[in-house]
């Protein structure tokens, strides 16, 4: 029960780490015992008898006699000057001058970007910056906190003879002197005078390239050299939202349910970002948060052709070149990697084809096409779909978000079946009602879903081909034995409350 389990023993093996891995490992613990010093009694002789000391750094010079600075001096002549800032002469900067301790009213920022990379920055150095989309793919946080304006991104300066650290731009760590900002078109400037410093940072990025440059310029004014390194600190975000899922974890959430999905299109990047990368960091905040359960909303389309197969939960997972379930796959594998290390009570659900009311793809858009005799048959409708009503699947969530015996465990969400295509589409059909179809020979219908692929929205037609030729028949044995799950609601009931949903709403 203590086994990889949150405050419980992981098992690492010391051959497949890397060194820096293992160095971090052994810093980070209290106490290190090694099989080649002996018995558990002489390790544990050795590491109280012979403790380490850390080397206690004593400041060459005193950082309190050193010499005035020269001011930094506030430019005249601005125009539109409101007290904090106003246009250059010649209109080109906005620029803004803070004494000590000052700040905006809120935080007034400078949008730099190309075609495919950018950043943007306020004047207290707080900003995020992003590649191709800078809502979904962040590489460094934004807080859009007025009050805080806290930068993911800073550049730390450390004066080695006195230990003294500070940033170059008002936050984080440079309030303590007055500052004056330039935002120009395609670039920022801050300088800064301090520590015996003359210091300009100018923020920009190339015509043509993913590159952010931070430029240094440091002056020394003091009459002796100086050692100074400077640091660049970013935090990644890598795609996702970290403050928005914290800030939602942080109202005492026991469950969580994972429901949020790319279902497909033709930014595959953006079906990786929201399906994996989203799904690793939501589940590392439910880890930090303590939640009790998390479970994960995954797919049948991660099993790749059914074929002919029986498929349960021990069918291995295959990847066929369909962006949805290769990255339902990825985000699984995520999503394990990080319960794994951190102990997170984890269940993973693979429904198949989810309809009821307020279903788009497998009810509203369904109902559509038959409307309009777009509906496909292939092989006379012969093949085996996989539906599940939508209260047969929120019965089976909570059951797993609740159930002791769901915890590690992975279940089919389908009903009982098996049930064709021509039941399923035909329920559609009785509805409108129509006879009328895409009636097509399997090796036909493949072939035209395949030649079409290059130039639909919609995903991987060849898999979609697959699927309604397919015989294949998905298991849901698992739930109902392990968990007592029961899907009360059939294919006919089931169809009726959808056509009942679609006649309210104006559908049909």
């Amino acid at each position: 029960d203590w086994l990889y389990q949150r405050g419980g023993i992981f098992l690492l093996q010391r051959d497949t780490m890397s060194e820096a891995d293992r160095s971090l490992l052994e810093t980070a613990a209290r106490v290190v015992l090694d099989g080649e010093k002996g018995s558990l009694a002489s390790n544990l002789h050795d590491e109280w008898q012979q403790p380490t000391r850390l080397p206690v750094f004593v400041p060459a010079r005193d950082s309190s006699s050193r010499p005035e600075m020269p001011k930094l001096a506030r430019p005249d002549n601005l125009r539109f000057d409101n007290g904090w800032g106003g246009f250059s002469v010649n209109g080109r900067e906005y620029i803004i001058y803070l004494k000590t301790g000052e700040r905006t009213p809120a935080p007034w920022i400078n949008v730099i970007a190309n075609s495919t990379f950018g950043f943007l920055v306020s004047e207290s150095g707080g900003g995020y910056t992003w590649a191709i989309n800078s809502g979904e793919n962040r590489l460094t946080p934004w807080r859009n906190d007025p009050v805080r304006d806290r930068p993911g991104e800073a550049l730390y300066l450390r004066d080695e003879e006195t230990a003294e650290i500070w940033t170059t731009t008002p936050a984080p760590a440079g309030a303590d002197s007055p500052h004056l900002i330039r935002h120009g078109a395609g670039y920022t400037i801050f300088e800064n005078h301090s520590h015996g410093l003359k210091q300009r940072q100018c923020l920009f990025t190339v015509a043509n390239a993913p590159v952010k440059v931070v430029q240094l310029r440091l002056e020394n004014t003091w009459d002796h050299m100086r050692r100074i390194t400077a640091t660049y600190y970013a935090e990644w975000v890598l795609g996702t939202d970290r403050d928005a899922m914290q800030s939602v974890m942080a109202q005492d959430v026991h469950i969580v349910m994972h429901v949020a999905a790319w279902l497909g299109g033709r930014d595959i990047q953006q079906g990786f970002r929201v399906n994996v990368d989203a799904t690793r960091q939501l589940a590392r905040l439910s880890a930090e948060a303590g939640v009790e359960r998390f479970v994960f909303t995954s797919s049948i389309a991660t099993y790749g052709p059914f074929g002919r197969r029986l498929i349960d939960e021990t069918t291995p997972l295959t990847p066929y070149n369909d962006p949805y379930g290769d990255s339902k796959i990825a985000g699984e594998m995520a999503l394990w990697e990080v319960a794994g290390a951190s102990g997170l009570p984890t269940t993973i659900v693979r429904p198949g084809f989810v309809y009821g009311p307020e279903s788009k793809g497998w009810t509203t858009r369904l109902a559509r096409w038959a409307a309009e005799g777009r509906l496909p048959l292939l092989d006379g409708g012969r093949g085996t779909a996989y539906p599940i009503y939508i209260d047969n699947l929120v019965d089976l969530m909570l059951l797993c978000a609740v159930h002791p015996s769901a915890v590690s465990e992975v279940f089919n969400g389908v009903d009982d079946g098996p049930v064709t295509y021509n039941e399923f589409f035909g329920g559609y059909m009785r509805m409108i009602p129509t006879n009328r179809a895409l009636r097509l020979p399997g090796w036909l219908g493949h072939l035209l879903m395949t030649l079409i692929d290059p130039f639909s929205p919609v995903r991987n037609w060849r898999y979609i081909a697959d699927g309604l030729a397919n015989r294949g028949y998905i298991s849901n044995e698992k739930a109902k034995k392990l968990l007592g799950w029961q899907p009360s609601i059939g294919l006919e009931e089931g169809l009726h409350r959808s056509e009942e949903w679609l006649v309210e709403v104006g559908i049909l």
